[in-house]
């Protein structure tokens, strides 16, 4: 391979060339304030697998061109403004390493600030994590980040230990030689060889990315969001502290809400808020033009230019404000339970819940809108995104290129329009005859598109099927529609079809087609009987009027109890397609 192919430069380090990179700030280590994803018992064995001279793997760090807007990491005395050197991946083995030479606590994943000690025991080089037995143990050193942090010289540190052993038992010359041995060696990792495999500052951003999935990783794995949010703690601390708060109380639920939906209706993480907040201001929503934001190069020429890079930075805050507004995030959600979709299994596709909440800010904030002029239009297009998997694969270019098209509009009419337009080329004419029948074709009743059939029976307002009660009654933002009782119930039992049919196959027995949303006694009268007997004892119960309703809303053909079961699936699959259609259409 020639040289001019390879994307890397390997150079050799020490622990204490480093640490002293990241206290300067030559090397970006943001991690160090953040949660250790380590387990105490990992850095335990880190540690004793560098005092047994064993390889710890390789780091690998990415040089990158000078950047404003960064953040200084380290200690006070810093010399380098913005880091030359960038850690994507190795950060919890530096973590832990700064954390054991440089003492200290640190935050742990619940995010409570604990004391993270490691134990030394010179007698037999043993190490431990500390804890109560270990502390009234006089022959462990509790703390190991002292032999470093104190500024004690070998000799004071080996003299008081042993005064304080000697206190409690008597020792031998040779066994205090062999502690001052060992703890000589524990003191000297200091000199430990580290090896960095180094990108060139000349590797694109996302063969970066490339990199960090494909290379072999220990520990904690890092993806591509892992190096956006590395990149924003060095390039943007702030707006990555404000994201991951958010998140945080939202999964801990401490958000106090002006809504009737619950925090954990949509779990986000950082990541996918910060690809909305940049969509909203820079109208891109493919990583390149992130990873260039968050490396201050103008998205237009592509060159560095300090201005910009603080005028990037400037949107990005005011469009991540805007995004983790509680008014905004639950206006949004107020418009999809609105649209049907009331609880948090009802929402599979992330991506889908993060660019149709981009067009909502838009309207919103861009152009006045209040919320009943986004209702129906929000409401349509989120449908229109799950019908047809549109946040899947590779959809950045073509979405790209509509938010082109919508950033310069001079008002709100033309906004709406915009998107009503959109909603019509994402639904094209073969959707409903064709694509939402055959995707109904599954047993998977947490595909979207039987999830969005769901959503149109609440939206508009079906009853439970052979019952007075409403769906949107049990489908509710407090409880799960898996919950407390069995919601689905087959329409034909699957004994009834192994008997009469010789169907045995699962995925033909448990189509979504063969379910509906039924109450406990209805299903006590059906219970191993054929549609053709029980219908008619359920249907009267109730009258004609009511009886005609259910049937539409529950997308029944007419007689169905009568058909063989496999021209029942195909009637209705196409009669639950038209059924999310009438209620998209109830929305314009």
């Amino acid at each position: 391979m020639g040289k001019d192919t390879v994307l890397f430069e390997r150079v050799d380090y020490t622990i204490t060339k480093i640490l002293h990179f990241i206290d300067i700030s030559y090397v970006s280590l943001p991690d160090i304030r953040r949660p250790l994803l380590w387990s105490p018992n990992q850095v335990r064995d880190l540690v004793d697998s560098i005092y047994q001279g064993f390889p710890i793997g390789y780091l690998l760090f990415w040089s990158h061109p000078s950047a404003a807007y960064a953040e200084q990491i380290g200690q006070d005395g810093q010399v380098h403004r913005v880091p030359s050197l960038l850690v994507v991946d190795g950060q919890q083995r530096l973590t832990s390493l700064y954390m054991l030479f440089r003492g200290g606590g640190k935050v742990q994943r619940d995010r409570s600030e604990r004391s993270l000690k490691i134990a030394f025991r010179p007698r037999d080089s043993r190490f431990e994590v500390c804890d109560a037995i270990i502390c009234r143990d006089p022959e462990f050193i509790q703390d190991i980040s002292a032999l470093w942090s104190s500024g004690k010289s070998f000799e004071e540190h080996i003299h008081a230990f042993l005064c304080r052993l000697r206190e409690k038992k008597s020792l031998t010359d040779a066994e205090m030689e062999r502690m001052k041995v060992n703890l000589k060696r524990l003191m000297d990792i200091e000199a430990y060889p580290l090896t960095a495999l180094q990108i060139f500052p000349t590797v694109h951003e996302l063969q970066v990315a490339d990199i960090v999935v494909r290379v072999n990783k220990e520990g904690v794995e890092l993806s591509e969001s892992d190096l956006v949010m590395t990149l924003l703690s060095v390039f943007g601390e702030d707006v990555r502290d404000s994201l991951e708060n958010f998140c945080w109380n939202f999964q801990t639920n401490r958000l106090e809400e002006d809504s009737p939906l619950p925090s954990t209706i949509f779990l986000p993480d950082p990541d996918q808020l910060l690809r909305c907040a940049a969509t909203l201001a820079f109208h891109r929503a493919d990583r390149h033009a992130l990873f260039h934001v968050l490396r201050g190069i103008d998205l237009n020429t592509e060159e560095y230019s300090e201005i910009k890079s603080a005028q990037q930075f400037d949107q990005l805050r005011e469009t991540t404000s805007q995004t983790l507004s509680q008014e905004n995030w639950h206006g949004f959600f107020r418009v999809l339970s609105k649209a049907g979709f009331l609880c948090k299994e009802m929402f599979v596709s992330p991506e889908s819940i993060i660019f149709t909440y981009v067009y909502y800010l838009m309207g919103k904030i861009r152009y006045g809108l209040n919320e009943g002029d986004l209702d129906g239009l929000i409401g349509r297009l989120y449908y229109a995104t799950i019908l047809t998997g549109r946040y899947t694969g590779p959809f950045e270019k073509e979405l790209n290129e509509q938010l082109r098209l919508i950033k310069d509009l001079p008002n709100g009419i033309l906004y709406c329009a915009a998107l009503q337009q959109i909603i019509r080329e994402i639904l094209s004419p073969d959707l409903w005859i064709i694509r939402v029948p055959t995707e109904l074709e599954t047993p998977n009743m947490n595909s979207p598109v039987v999830l969005a059939y769901l959503a149109a029976q609440v939206l508009l307002d079906a009853p439970i099927l052979f019952s007075t009660r409403r769906i949107r009654d049990v489908f509710t933002s407090s409880r799960s529609p898996n919950g407390e009782q069995k919601l689905h119930d087959h329409l034909f039992p699957p004994s009834l079809l192994s008997e009469t049919e010789g169907i045995t196959d699962p995925r033909l027995i448990n189509q979504a087609a063969n379910l509906c949303v039924m109450e406990w006694p209805a299903h006590i009268i059906r219970q191993g009987r054929s549609p053709s007997e029980y219908v008619p004892e359920l249907q009267a119960m109730f009258g004609e009027s009511l009886w005609e309703e259910m049937s539409q809303l529950h997308a029944l053909p007419k007689s169905w109890h009568t058909m063989s079961y496999m021209t029942f699936l195909f009637e209705r699959r196409n009669l639950m397609a038209q059924l999310i259609r009438r209620a998209m259409n109830s929305m314009e």
